[in-house]
């Protein structure tokens, strides 16, 4: 009959509703777990970015601490190439000066000899002199007793 129809069909109709509501919250349930991964994920994310950016700045520390090092490394590489240059400036000049003053020295001995050398040939001419005096003299008296006897 019509009530039994219509008793069953609100009997359907109430167990379709409650199959959709079981759904909904089904539906609600999996959207709400959705969502939190979601969340979890977007969470995760910020997490990963904030980490390569704070890596990135790391990074970029490093880099200007290599640059800094490289030009301290230039700059002692310079600094030590000019501390050479000078000592080598330095040596040669103690050198130069050193050589000037044993060619001083040197011309001083040689002076010196040469006075000596002077001095003795002076002194033997001298002799020589006296000598050729003595000799003329003892000519001169060798004669005048020649002309005695």
């Amino acid at each position: 009959t019509a009530l039994d129809s219509f008793g069953e069909m609100n009997s359907s109709l109430t167990a379709v509703a409650v199959d959709l509501q079981k759904t909904l919250v089904n539906m609600t349930v999996e959207n709400s777990d959705i969502r939190d991964e979601m969340k979890s994920l977007k969470h995760s994310y910020e997490e990963s970015v904030d980490k390569l950016k704070e890596k990135q700045k790391l990074l970029e520390a490093a880099h200007v601490e290599n640059q800094l090092l490289k030009l301290k490394v230039e700059s002692s590489q310079e600094a030590n190439a000019e501390v050479m240059r000078d000592m080598t400036r330095k040596l040669y000049s103690q050198y130069e000066a050193k050589l000037q003053e044993e060619q001083v020295k040197h011309e001083a001995e040689k002076e010196a000899l040469q006075a000596e050398t002077n001095k003795y040939l002076k002194a033997i001419e001298e002799a020589n002199e006296r000598i050729q005096f003595a000799e003329a003299r003892i000519g001169e008296r060798d004669q005048r007793i020649g002309e005695l006897d």
